[in-house]
Protein backbone atom coordinates (compact mmCIF):
# COMPACT_ATOMS: atom_id res chain seq x y z
CA UNK A 1 0.00 0.00 0.00
CA UNK A 2 2.60 2.33 0.67
CA UNK A 3 5.32 1.53 -2.56
CA UNK A 4 1.20 2.61 -4.43
CA UNK A 5 0.73 5.61 -2.38
CA UNK A 6 4.51 6.69 -3.06
CA UNK A 7 3.99 5.66 -7.19
CA UNK A 8 0.93 7.82 -7.32
CA UNK A 9 2.81 10.91 -5.95
CA UNK A 10 6.28 10.89 -7.31
CA UNK A 11 5.07 12.04 -11.04
CA UNK A 12 3.43 14.89 -9.31
CA UNK A 13 6.07 16.05 -7.06
CA UNK A 14 8.47 15.56 -10.50
CA UNK A 15 6.10 17.57 -12.54
CA UNK A 16 5.80 20.85 -9.65
CA UNK A 17 9.63 20.89 -9.24
CA UNK A 18 10.13 20.74 -13.03
CA UNK A 19 7.32 23.23 -13.51
CA UNK A 20 8.59 25.91 -10.97
CA UNK A 21 12.04 25.49 -12.30
CA UNK A 22 10.75 26.45 -15.45
CA UNK A 23 8.66 29.48 -13.89
CA UNK A 24 12.29 30.63 -12.39
CA UNK A 25 14.28 30.08 -15.07
CA UNK A 26 15.01 33.02 -17.18
CA UNK A 27 16.74 33.72 -20.34
CA UNK A 28 18.00 36.77 -22.78
CA UNK A 29 18.59 36.63 -26.39
CA UNK A 30 19.41 39.08 -28.93
CA UNK A 31 18.18 39.06 -32.26
CA UNK A 32 18.76 41.08 -35.66
CA UNK A 33 15.57 41.99 -37.62
CA UNK A 34 15.85 44.51 -40.64
CA UNK A 35 14.45 48.01 -40.70
CA UNK A 36 10.73 48.55 -40.56
CA UNK A 37 7.99 51.10 -40.35
CA UNK A 38 5.14 49.03 -39.54
CA UNK A 39 5.02 46.94 -35.94
CA UNK A 40 2.56 44.31 -35.70
CA UNK A 41 2.79 42.66 -31.70
CA UNK A 42 0.39 39.13 -31.71
CA UNK A 43 2.11 38.61 -28.37
CA UNK A 44 0.95 38.17 -24.88
CA UNK A 45 3.81 39.73 -23.20
CA UNK A 46 5.28 43.40 -22.00
CA UNK A 47 6.61 45.52 -25.06
CA UNK A 48 9.30 47.79 -24.60
CA UNK A 49 9.81 50.80 -27.53
CA UNK A 50 12.87 52.00 -27.98
CA UNK A 51 13.69 55.26 -30.32
CA UNK A 52 17.62 53.35 -32.09
CA UNK A 53 19.22 53.97 -34.60
CA UNK A 54 19.58 50.05 -35.52
CA UNK A 55 16.63 47.93 -35.57
CA UNK A 56 16.60 45.12 -32.87
CA UNK A 57 14.85 42.94 -30.89
CA UNK A 58 15.71 41.42 -27.41
CA UNK A 59 13.70 38.98 -25.49
CA UNK A 60 13.82 38.30 -21.61
CA UNK A 61 11.82 35.37 -20.28
CA UNK A 62 11.29 31.72 -19.53
CA UNK A 63 12.75 29.46 -22.28
CA UNK A 64 9.44 28.67 -23.18
CA UNK A 65 8.18 32.24 -24.14
CA UNK A 66 11.48 32.59 -25.71
CA UNK A 67 11.31 29.58 -27.97
CA UNK A 68 7.27 30.60 -28.94
CA UNK A 69 8.14 34.24 -30.35
CA UNK A 70 8.32 33.97 -34.20
CA UNK A 71 9.06 37.13 -36.40
CA UNK A 72 7.91 37.78 -40.32
CA UNK A 73 9.54 40.66 -42.29
CA UNK A 74 7.53 41.75 -45.45
CA UNK A 75 8.79 44.77 -47.15
CA UNK A 76 8.31 47.46 -44.51
CA UNK A 77 5.88 45.52 -41.88
CA UNK A 78 7.31 43.74 -38.81
CA UNK A 79 5.43 41.28 -37.47
CA UNK A 80 6.37 39.80 -33.96
CA UNK A 81 4.13 36.82 -32.54
CA UNK A 82 3.90 34.35 -30.10
CA UNK A 83 1.23 32.08 -28.47
CA UNK A 84 2.62 32.08 -25.32
CA UNK A 85 0.50 32.75 -22.25
CA UNK A 86 0.95 34.00 -18.88
CA UNK A 87 3.46 36.97 -19.03
CA UNK A 88 2.84 39.20 -16.22
CA UNK A 89 3.36 36.22 -14.02
CA UNK A 90 6.66 35.22 -15.56
CA UNK A 91 8.02 38.54 -16.67
CA UNK A 92 8.32 38.10 -19.99
CA UNK A 93 9.43 41.07 -22.09
CA UNK A 94 10.07 41.96 -26.03
CA UNK A 95 12.08 45.41 -26.37
CA UNK A 96 12.52 46.54 -29.73
CA UNK A 97 14.67 49.06 -31.40
CA UNK A 98 12.58 51.02 -33.68
CA UNK A 99 13.09 54.26 -35.98
CA UNK A 100 10.39 56.58 -36.66
CA UNK A 101 7.89 53.86 -36.61
CA UNK A 102 4.20 55.18 -38.65
CA UNK A 103 1.99 52.41 -37.77
CA UNK A 104 1.85 50.06 -34.65
CA UNK A 105 -0.77 47.07 -34.37
CA UNK A 106 -1.30 45.26 -31.16
CA UNK A 107 -3.29 42.13 -31.09
CA UNK A 108 -3.88 40.28 -27.95
CA UNK A 109 -3.26 41.37 -24.12
CA UNK A 110 0.07 43.40 -24.27
CA UNK A 111 1.38 45.66 -21.70
CA UNK A 112 3.47 48.42 -24.63
CA UNK A 113 5.60 50.83 -23.27
CA UNK A 114 8.34 53.22 -24.25
CA UNK A 115 12.02 52.94 -23.10
CA UNK A 116 12.75 56.36 -24.14
CA UNK A 117 10.60 59.26 -26.37
CA UNK A 118 9.85 57.89 -29.72
CA UNK A 119 10.74 60.43 -32.71
CA UNK A 120 7.63 59.61 -34.57
CA UNK A 121 6.10 62.22 -36.84
CA UNK A 122 3.18 60.64 -37.31
CA UNK A 123 2.34 57.26 -35.46
CA UNK A 124 -0.80 55.39 -36.01
CA UNK A 125 -2.05 52.84 -33.33
CA UNK A 126 -4.63 50.64 -33.54
CA UNK A 127 -5.36 48.31 -30.43
CA UNK A 128 -7.20 44.83 -30.59
CA UNK A 129 -7.40 43.39 -27.54
CA UNK A 130 -6.94 44.25 -23.80
CA UNK A 131 -3.86 46.62 -24.23
CA UNK A 132 -1.88 48.73 -21.80
CA UNK A 133 -0.70 51.43 -23.72
CA UNK A 134 2.29 54.26 -22.08
CA UNK A 135 3.94 55.75 -25.16
CA UNK A 136 5.36 59.09 -25.59
CA UNK A 137 5.92 60.65 -29.00
CA UNK A 138 7.49 64.07 -30.32
CA UNK A 139 5.48 63.79 -33.18
CA UNK A 140 1.51 63.10 -33.77
CA UNK A 141 0.31 60.21 -32.35
CA UNK A 142 -3.39 58.72 -33.32
CA UNK A 143 -4.89 55.86 -31.38
CA UNK A 144 -7.63 53.80 -32.65
CA UNK A 145 -9.34 50.76 -31.00
CA UNK A 146 -11.45 47.56 -32.70
CA UNK A 147 -14.97 47.49 -31.99
CA UNK A 148 -15.45 45.55 -28.70
CA UNK A 149 -12.96 47.26 -26.72
CA UNK A 150 -13.03 50.86 -24.40
CA UNK A 151 -11.02 53.38 -24.67
CA UNK A 152 -9.87 54.05 -20.47
CA UNK A 153 -7.57 56.73 -19.53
Amino acid sequence: MRKTIIATILPFVIYSAAFAQEKNTRQSENRDIPGFENLVINANAKVILKESEKPYLQLNGSPAFIKSVKIKNCKSEMSINSNYYGFKETGNTLTIGVKKLKYLFVRQDADIVSGNTLSSPLLNILLDGSVTLKLANYGKTNVAISEGYCLEE
